[in-house]
């Protein structure tokens, strides 16, 4: 995903809903309704700790690309996460 892209993915997670559409590493097609709003994560975690990785160099960023990206899952109520090489496409919920 490109790096504008990614920036506007990761500031809609830390507005509000998100539905995202990712493969699996089974290789089965996920779509998953995640945020990473403050105000909709359990009260004991601060997403505010995940904006600074966002803000990384870019030789940081160019290196993370294919890695995990932890969002707090709306509809099953917990931590989840996906890959940024496998994901397909998202919308706002």
């Amino acid at each position: 995903m490109e790096k504008i892209e990614r920036e506007k993915l990761m500031d809609a997670l830390f507005e509000g809903k998100v539905i995202v559409t990712f493969d699996k590493l089974n290789g089965d097609e996920r779509v998953m309704t995640c945020t990473l709003k403050n105000d909709l994560l359990p009260e004991s975690f601060d997403s505010n700790k995940l904006k600074e990785d966002v803000t990384s160099t870019p030789s940081e960023e160019s290196s993370a690309i294919g890695q995990n990206q932890a969002v707090w899952d709306t509809t099953a109520g917990g931590w989840r996460s996906f890959r940024w090489d496998r994901l397909k496409g998202y919308e706002i919920a």
